[in-house]
């Protein structure tokens, strides 16, 4: 994984997919350390996690990347409020 602009080196691990259970909902983490989520399925989480990593493949501002990341979140919250 390439590390953005001005961040630093990280040593990343990930095992088996990216996402994680947690209560008995999927979530999955964001190199940023954000946890997104929760997802009714590990499928759910992890197509999610590739849509928001497409959406963040060019990006090479912190910020940005972070802003991205706080309207993907709320869109999903959105989408879960929606009858």
């Amino acid at each position: 994984m390439t590390n953005r602009k001005d961040e630093p080196a990280k040593t990343y691990f990930r095992a088996n997919g990216r996402a994680t259970l947690i209560q008995g909902k999927w979530y999955f983490a964001t190199r940023e350390g954000v946890d997104v989520g929760p997802y009714e399925s590990r499928q759910q989480a992890e197509a999610a996690a590739k849509r928001l990593a497409a959406a963040l493949r060019t990006v090479q501002d912190p910020i940005a990347a972070d802003k991205i990341i706080r309207e993907f979140m709320y869109l999903k919250r959105a989408d879960i409020r929606m009858p």
